[in-house]
């Protein structure tokens, strides 16, 4: 399955014009409780190693959707793509946030999500912290 995802972004992905229809029919597949077209490693790898691959200058708003409820499906428990993805994420959304061609529009857009991936990695780190604590003691 993930070769086939190579393949369809190679070929959509990168092409203004074909781009956010593609981007929206993933969003579709990832919101999708069946996910019929894309398994969890696939997934996985849309998340950390195609996303991540989008000039964030050039990243439109399906994008950026579909890259808060993949960050969103990162978070729940049973992920596939659970590992080192919070850290992914704010790396990549920082960089959208600083590369963004229309800043206004899309700022107001982004900054809500980049405050909310940044309260979960702060409310993770005190409970590891606390837990450590406790452990210890």
């Amino acid at each position: 399955m993930v070769d086939e995802l190579d393949i369809l972004w190679q070929c959509l992905a990168r092409d203004p014009e074909t781009s956010d229809d593609f981007f929206s029919w993933l969003l579709r597949q990832v919101k999708c409780k069946e996910q019929h077209a894309l398994d969890g490693d696939t997934l996985k790898y849309l998340y950390l190693k195609l996303m991540p691959s989008l000039a964030a200058e050039d990243m439109t708003m399906v994008a950026l959707s579909l890259l808060q409820q993949l960050c969103n499906m990162s978070r729940i428990k049973e992920s596939p793509m659970k590992q080192n993805s919070d850290a992914l994420a704010m790396e990549h959304l920082w960089k959208i946030a600083l590369r963004a061609n229309n800043t206004g529009w899309f700022l107001r857009k982004l900054m809500p999500f980049i405050l909310n991936v940044m309260l979960f990695v702060i409310i993770f780190v005190v409970r590891c912290k606390l837990s450590c604590h406790a452990i210890h003691q």
